[in-house]
């Protein structure tokens, strides 16, 4: 009798904390445990369904690898979302198994800040915080060595732009003083080809 009541107060107090959608497909039980088993399977599927659920979380896990392009926290995130979807469906992932897996999934600018992590941490020991921390700053360092690096190279540009534009110019008033000083001397070979001829003219007169 005393169970009867335990019951009846279970099974009212699961159909106050549920929607009224869910609330029209246990109304048929009579039972508190067998109107949660009915929302457990709703929501997770048979045992077969939980197994194959678990095993396709598992491989996501397995399979995730950080994009070049990807920031450490957003990789970070994506990580932990598929961790919550593991432990939720009740399989146990410790933290030493996360923290591994983020440090042999990072992208290949992280390779020196790994091995600095692992020279001087204790892996096993390692929070993910505490990994989370140490690789943002790593990044943050990497990407203003970057920038330094563009701007440099953009200088370097510049300046070589700069010594081939003044090159130029010295070469077009070199030619243009050629071509001065060439048709300066066609001139001259003008003037004295007509001389030459007004010679020839003359002293064919006084031969007559």
């Amino acid at each position: 009798m005393e169970n009867e009541k335990d019951d009846a107060k279970a099974l009212f107090l699961l159909q106050q904390a549920i929607s009224e959608t869910i609330f029209h497909r246990i109304v048929r039980f009579n039972t508190a445990k067998e109107a949660w088993i009915h929302i457990k399977n709703e929501n997770q599927g048979t045992s077969k369904m939980v197994s194959m659920r678990q095993q396709t979380l598992r491989q996501k896990f397995d399979l995730l690898q950080m994009k070049e392009e990807e920031i450490i926290q957003d990789y970070i995130t994506r990580v932990l979302v598929i961790v919550n979807q593991i432990r939720g469906m009740g399989v146990d992932l410790a933290d030493a198994d996360v923290v591994s897996k983020v440090i042999r999934s990072l992208s290949s600018k992280f390779v020196h800040a790994v091995t600095s992590i692992e020279e001087a941490r204790e892996i096993s020991t390692l929070t993910l915080e505490d990994l989370s921390s140490s690789l943002q700053a790593h990044e943050e360092r990497y990407n203003q060595f970057l920038e330094k690096q563009v701007e440099r190279a953009f200088v370097m540009r510049g300046g070589a732009s700069s010594g081939r534009n003044y090159s130029r110019g010295r070469g077009r008033s070199w030619r243009g003083r050629g071509r001065g000083f060439d048709d300066q001397r066609s001139g001259n070979v003008g003037i004295q080809n007509e001389t030459r001829q007004q010679g020839d003219t003359s002293g064919g007169l006084w031969q007559s």
